[in-house]
Order: structure tokens, then C-alpha cells, then sequence
């Protein structure tokens, strides 16, 4: 019984390292977002299912233009890919490429999926 507690009390303190060292709150929205992106990079090196969601999250938590939203977006496809989800992760390349043309990105997220797109004819 003692050692059940230990365990639990153990637990516990490593959940609220885990938060304070991420800047992740317990639930919800995190502080900054740059604590969210050391979450997402903790989270794919540890448990890739919850990275995919968490990067999904921050659709809803930050802009959906600027570099941060490239990035979040190149690895929910770098993740898809890890998961094994190719045809979800080309479609999603192909929406990022007309979305992020300019993308430093671009060159990953093709290479992971294999999406390169064909060239169009001489402009007028």
C-alpha cells in the first residue's frame, strides 16, 4: 500500500515537472506558443498519436498564416507520414502547396510524401 503511494505520489510530481518544464498547462490552451512547440517536439519524440493531435489543436489555438503555422502544419505531415497514413499526409501536401507556395517547408513535406508537383507550361 505504501509503495502504491509512493508510485502515485511520484506520478504526480512528474506530471507537474512535465508542465512546468513545457509550459503546458494541465489542460487547455498552452501559456505561449512557444510552449506548445516544445510540447509537439517532446510529444514526437515520446508518443507520436498525441503529437498528431496536439498539432491538430493548434489549428484552432493560433494564425493559420506565418511561418509558425507552416511549421505546425509540415509536421502534422511529417507525423502523418511516421503514422503510417500516406494517403491522408499527400493530400494534406497538396493542400500546403497551393496554401504555402513559397514555404520553406515545401521541400520536406514533399520529400516525405513524394508529392512533387508538375511543372506548368511557359507563362505568357
Amino acid at each position: 500500500m505504501h509503495r502504491t503511494r509512493r508510485f502515485l505520489a511520484f506520478g504526480s510530481l512528474s506530471v507537474v515537472a512535465v508542465v512546468f518544464a513545457t509550459g503546458m498547462r494541465s489542460s487547455g490552451k498552452p501559456e505561449s506558443e512557444r510552449a506548445y512547440f516544445r510540447e509537439l517536439a517532446r510529444l514526437d519524440g515520446v508518443d507520436k498519436p498525441a503529437a498528431l493531435a496536439l498539432a491538430r489543436q493548434g489549428d484552432d489555438w493560433y494564425p493559420s498564416t506565418g511561418v509558425n503555422a507552416e511549421a505546425r502544419k509540415a509536421m502534422a505531415i511529417t507525423l502523418l507520414v511516421d503514422l503510417g497514413n500516406m494517403e491522408e499526409a499527400r493530400r494534406q501536401t497538396r493542400a500546403f502547396i497551393v496554401r504555402y507556395p513559397q514555404s520553406s517547408y515545401r521541400p520536406l513535406v514533399q520529400g516525405v510524401t513524394g508529392i512533387h508537383p508538375r511543372p506548368s507550361g511557359p507563362r505568357p
